[in-house]
């Protein structure tokens, strides 16, 4: 071999983590140093693509992700585990070939820093030096020289923690990091879980509050066995995300509680919480989907009936989202007249029955549950809440204005004394909803303005979205520009809304401005977004969207035979609608298209009657109803305030929309306004 040498050059190529000791015995000069970097994404990719294509198979751009980032840029590892990939037909497993190696490189560090490795792999992205220091409890010498020696063979590195600046130690890479832990024993395992538990449940039940950092406290006391721990650090860290109005999240969070849950019991706890969380995000279909898994639970004993407060969050959910809600109005018919369930359970489902009622234009059936629950609204051993939102709803509908509007300040300011953020600003909403119909409109956006505020501070957003659409609505005619602002802050709030009432709320406040601004087609596509199949039995919604369809058809000039149908729908659905309330635009929109198609004579007479005899508001006349009124021509006008709490007086006024005046004839018009007179709330 010498001999051979003798008359050769020889090319040695020496490869090392370190610097070498070879530079120690070399001549000067005779050494040429190459610093190799790892792979750049784009190369590794070419690399496993080459070797795919030698192979004839095909992979997932997922799977080429996964190679390409596991192998951190390691040509080695990256050949190995794409040969492995190709031979077992798409295996996760590592390779023989690189366990054997990385089993390797870490039988050649100490002790230490074998455990100070471990102790940051199941750290993972928490893993700071004061956290490890608190998790070992090495003395600082042996510490300092466990992370000399990992950083000196490029087993860790420095990181940033994904919230904030916070400097991490990483291990290099989830191969090394599978390696380490392989030579843990289960025993030892659970141990280092525990200590991480212990350290980081010091801060997470500190002044502070860190989301990541309680669900991974919980991960580590699960797999160090201690499953109640897991749990209750679980519960606290979705009850957080619950208080600061993070209800999605706290959703999500609290499906990963599941698994920490021993008994059927704590289930149904869990449960329970996730529906709250529904209910605060506006997801019915989520929410219901959620307490059919509560009952599965906790029944099992074979569909027996619960009246319980879940029955009732399942009523209201139903009522906000179900195709149809006549089925749903005869389940709450069921509890209201059962003498043998609990009184107290009976009336906080009439408050559901009577919204319902309202939809349904069913105001008989109103006073039927106010006549069957009289006595039992006086029953002090009921909650205050559900009596008084009882007679809030059934004084706005059939009784007196005066006591709705008491009862409505009532509620708030026992709202403001003991009840939730969200129940103050629904208490605040049913007041506006009330002054609408009293006439005290300068009151309308002071509470709906509050009532928006305090859902945005308690990040109740999709709360929030209903109650600027609310503000949207009311602001229409008086303030065009601010309901577009308030119309645009709606859609901020929370994407597409859940809520019926506002996905209908907020299309026909969007098509009308399309109709002011004469963008016809828009108006015709935006019409056309109602929920129509959900509209068969909601009848005060359905008129809404009829009467903005025949607009449509109207201003596009349509031929009068095209727009009957919509005429004769709106027309029958007068009868039961134009007595509760807020019709001002449904009944305008009617008498126009009657008049539209030549039937002048009904277009006076249904203006006249709904004027005179069935306008529940004793606000004054919108201005699409004067301007009604001056098209249709010849009608008897109306308008009513309230003079003395309990009465209502009327007042001869000449309204004059366009410089035209239209005079009040009230020679032939009632008095007294009739007892079925109401106003719908949703």
């Amino acid at each position: 071999m010498l001999e051979w040498l003798s008359t050769r050059r020889l090319f040695l190529v020496f490869n090392s983590r370190t610097n070498s000791i070879i530079e120690d015995y070399a001549s000067p000069g005779a050494l040429s140093r190459i610093n190799l970097q790892p792979l750049e994404m784009s190369e590794a990719n070419a690399v496993v693509a080459e070797m795919i294509a030698l192979s004839k198979t095909d992979i997932s751009s997922d799977e080429l992700d996964r190679l390409t980032r596991t192998s951190d840029g390691n040509p080695y590892f990256l050949l190995e585990l794409t040969k492995h990939w190709i031979e077992t037909g798409g295996s996760d497993e590592v390779p023989p070939s690189v366990v054997e190696v990385l089993g390797d490189r870490i039988s050649r560090i100490s002790l230490e820093a074998t455990q100070l490795l471990q102790a940051c792999a199941i750290l993972g992205e928490n893993a700071n030096l004061e956290r490890l220091d608190q998790v070992l409890e090495l003395p600082s010498h042996q510490m300092l020289e466990a992370l000399e020696e990992l950083t000196s063979t490029g087993m860790v590195r420095s990181g940033t923690a994904r919230e904030g600046e916070e400097k991490i130690l990483q291990v290099r890479h989830d191969l090394l990091a599978n390696a380490a832990l392989a030579r843990l024993n289960p025993v030892s395992s659970r141990f280092i879980h525990r200590r991480c538990g212990v350290v980081l449940e010091r801060e997470v039940l500190g002044p502070s509050i860190s989301v990541s950092l309680l669900r991974a406290c919980a991960f580590h006391w699960q797999q160090a066995g201690d499953g109640k721990r897991a749990y209750d650090l679980s519960m606290k860290c979705a009850s957080y995300l619950l208080e600061i109005g993070l209800a999605a999240d706290a959703s999500a969070a609290l499906e990963g509680v599941l698994t920490f849950c021993a008994t059927n019991e704590q289930q149904i706890q869990v449960l329970l919480r996730i529906v709250e969380a529904h209910r605060l995000a506006r997801d019915s279909a989520a929410l219901l989907s959620t307490i059919r898994r509560v009952r599965a639970l906790q029944n099992a004993d074979h569909g027996k009936e619960c009246h319980d407060d879940l029955e009732i969050t399942e009523l209201e959910a139903l009522r906000i989202s179900a195709p149809t809600v006549g089925s749903v109005f005869s389940r709450t018919l069921v509890c209201i007249y059962n003498p043998q369930l609990n009184p107290a359970h009976r009336v906080r489902v009439a408050v559901v029955a009577l919204k319902l009622a309202t939809s349904l234009t069913d105001l008989a059936e109103i006073e039927r549950i106010h006549l069957e629950l009289r006595d039992l609204l006086a029953d002090d051993t009921i909650d205050l809440r559900s009596r008084l939102q009882v007679q809030v709803i059934y004084h706005t509908m059939v009784g007196d204005l005066n006591e709705a509007v008491r009862f409505a300040k009532e509620r708030i300011a026992m709202e403001r004394r003991n009840g939730s953020w969200l129940q103050l600003s629904n208490a605040i909403m049913d007041l506006a909803f009330v002054f609408r119909r009293t006439g005290s409109q300068a009151e309308v956006p002071r509470v709906l303005s509050e009532a928006y505020q305090i859902a945005t501070s308690r990040k109740l957003f999709a709360v929030a979205r209903e109650y600027a659409v609310r503000l949207a609505d009311f602001l229409l005619e008086s303030d065009r520009s601010a309901a577009e602002i308030w119309l645009s802050r709606a859609d901020q709030s929370h994407g597409e809304p859940d809520q019926l009432q506002t996905a209908c709320s907020a299309t026909a406040v969007k098509a009308r401005l399309a109709l002011i601004d004469n963008r016809l087609a828009d108006a015709e596509r935006v019409v056309k977004e109602f929920p129509w199949d959900r509209l068969a039995d909601r009848h005060t919604w359905r008129a809404a969207a009829i009467a903005l369809r025949l607009r449509v058809h109207i201003a596009q000039r349509r031929p009068p035979d095209s727009v009957l149908r919509d005429v004769e729908e709106l027309r029958d659905l007068y009868i039961r609608t134009s007595i509760v309330g807020g019709q001002d635009y449904e009944v305008s929109s009617l008498c126009r298209a009657l008049n539209y198609v030549g039937d002048f004579t009904n277009a006076q007479r249904l203006l006249t009657d709904y004027v005179s005899n069935r306008r529940r508001e004793v606000a004054p006349f919108s201005q699409d109803l004067r301007e009604t009124l001056s098209i249709v021509g010849g009608m008897a006008t109306t308008s009513v305030d309230v003079s003395e709490p309990g009465t209502y007086a009327r007042q001869d006024q000449r309204l004059l929309p366009d410089d035209s005046a239209v005079y009040v004839n009230l020679e032939s018009a009632p008095r007294d306004r009739p007892k079925d007179a109401s106003l719908g709330m949703l």
